[in-house]
């Protein structure tokens, strides 16, 4: 069974660069906040004829040991 996560609770962008802009903007916040996001970030069309932005499942393991070595010093 095929199951489609649904993006209704998705913020919708019109363009990929607006998606990506979103999303280049929502890591930074969080990082200036302490809560940084550690996995990389993907904007991605849509079959409802937008673009989104997500997490991927892969781990920035260079940025987790910078966030590491900064709170060990």
């Amino acid at each position: 069974m095929n199951r489609r996560k649904s993006c209704a609770r998705k913020q919708r962008f019109a363009t990929l660069k607006e998606a990506q802009a979103a999303a280049s903007n929502m890591a930074r916040n969080k990082a200036a906040k302490g809560n940084p996001v550690v996995s990389f970030l993907r904007a991605y069309g849509c079959e409802c004829g937008g673009f989104h932005y997500g997490n991927t499942k892969q781990i920035d393991w260079d940025l987790v040991a910078t966030i590491t070595n900064r709170t060990q010093k």
